[in-house]
């Protein structure tokens, strides 16, 4: 699949998601059994970033059309706040002032 980034980066990008954006177990197999990996609730969102539609997302991974836009927000706020906790100068730019 095509995220437009290096294998090494997405596994980075993995590690420091996988926390928030993995599935709760016990949800999952009340819903369809088992639960979607983290490493693919973080490539669904990439593969529409940089160019893919949500029916292509959903095709692809075999989810449904609501899945692939509940993860797509579950992936979006989390790297949000990952990227508010590595920017210390975030709420500076967030007000309009330069750093």
């Amino acid at each position: 699949m095509l995220f437009r980034m290096e294998r090494e980066d997405f596994h980075a990008l993995l590690e420091l998601l996988r926390d928030n954006i993995s599935a709760n177990e016990d949800m999952a197999s009340l819903s369809a059994g088992e639960p979607i990996p983290a490493e693919c609730r973080l490539a669904m969102p990439l593969r529409i970033l940089a160019g893919a539609s949500y029916l292509d997302c959903a095709l692809a991974f075999g989810v449904g059309r609501s899945t692939v836009f509940g993860i797509f927000d579950q992936c979006e706020s989390s790297a949000r706040v990952l990227l508010m906790r590595l920017t210390p100068y975030h709420t500076t730019i967030a007000k309009g002032s330069s750093p």
